[in-house]
């Protein structure tokens, strides 16, 4: 979408456009590499570009500072919905030059890793109705059968950000201290 800034000529009152160029949403930006917002965003973090804002309900991704102070990108905050960045041509040459190495950076996985997405894989295909097993299941899974395996790697494996994998890990080592108790007390 291109942007234009408007500019008022004080003697004359005349109202002038000026073009800011074409500014894109970052989802726009993932579409043009045939990826969806989330891949999209796990790639941009990954070359730097943006980073994880922890909110008060709701964590965010946003464009990092040093993109909004080179003028590359900033964030637009409509009257009514969500805030969301778009960025300048400047940062989608930038951006477009680096993708396949940020991408294939993210895609790659340890040896152990490997063999970890190849069980994954192997026990929900096998499964009676393999859609059930939602991002829960497959992290408990892969917790339970490789324990040594880095969340960094489950995350990866399961394509989700590594926020999620800890939020996840985090309640199940809950869940799993609450019935060590439960046992305990019996």
């Amino acid at each position: 979408m291109e942007y234009f800034k408007e500019i008022i000529d004080p003697s004359t009152g005349e109202v002038t456009n000026i073009s800011l160029g074409d500014w894109i949403t970052i989802s726009e930006m993932g579409k043009r590499f045939g990826a969806g917002p989330k891949q999209t965003r796990a790639v941009l973090i990954e070359m730097g570009f943006m980073f994880v804002a922890i909110g008060e309900h709701k964590n965010r991704t946003r464009i990092m500072p040093w993109v909004e102070k080179k003028g590359w990108g900033r964030q637009n905050k409509p009257k009514n919905g969500f805030e969301f960045d778009v960025i300048n041509e400047d940062a989608q040459k930038w951006i477009a030059q680096r993708w396949v190495k940020a991408q294939s950076s993210i895609n790659e996985l340890p040896k152990d890793a490997l063999i970890a997405k190849e069980g994954l894989e192997l026990f929900i295909r096998d499964r009676d109705n393999p859609d059930d097993m939602d991002t829960r299941g497959q992290v408990k899974w892969l917790m339970e059968h490789f324990p040594l395996l880095m969340q960094v790697d489950i995350a990866k494996i399961v394509s989700v950000s590594k926020q999620r994998v800890s939020k996840i890990v985090s309640s199940f080592e809950d869940e799993m201290s609450e019935e060590k108790r439960m046992r305990m007390a019996i």
